[in-house]
């Protein structure tokens, strides 16, 4: 007998989505960082976990997320997105614009790598604060340890 519904495979499992957010606020709370949101999004931009810590100012779910979709979008790490495009304000208008608003240009969203090198994914924070870059090396060493994946250290 033929299944009519069919699964739909993800680039990404919720089980590594889940070690990567996880991983993340276990390293804010080694930092002793100010509350965190946390998301994880698959090569679609679809989000497979997210996380916000209570304390957590309301706009950061949309800023993890802007920040990983900005990743995906442009397939470079957040951090290297606001460093290129620091003295281009008119094209980071454009770009913001064409994503409808969904494109956050500031460190914070990191990729996630298959084996191969693949972008599978992309996982963002949303912080404020000085320690933004203690933490993203941190989400390195976390998303490393997913049995399918790696981060994109650039």
């Amino acid at each position: 007998m033929d299944r009519l519904l069919r699964d739909v495979v993800s680039s990404l499992t919720l089980e590594s989505a889940s070690t990567i957010v996880d991983g993340a606020l276990r390293a804010a709370r080694a930092e002793n960082l100010l509350p965190l949101a946390v998301a994880v999004l698959d090569s679609g931009g679809h989000l497979v976990a997210f996380k916000r810590e209570d304390g957590c100012g309301l706009l950061r779910v949309e800023i993890a997320q802007g920040k990983a979709r900005g990743a995906l979008g442009m397939g470079i790490p957040s951090r290297t997105i606001a460093q290129r495009l620091s003295n281009r304000p008119n094209f980071v208008t454009a770009v913001v614009a064409a994503s409808g608003g969904e494109f956050v240009p500031v460190p914070g969203g990191v990729l996630i790598l298959d084996t191969r090198g693949a972008a599978i994914g992309e996982w963002a924070q949303a912080y404020f604060g000085n320690a933004e870059t203690a933490l993203t090396l941190n989400g390195f060493i976390y998303a490393a340890r997913c049995p399918t994946s790696r981060a994109d250290p650039s």
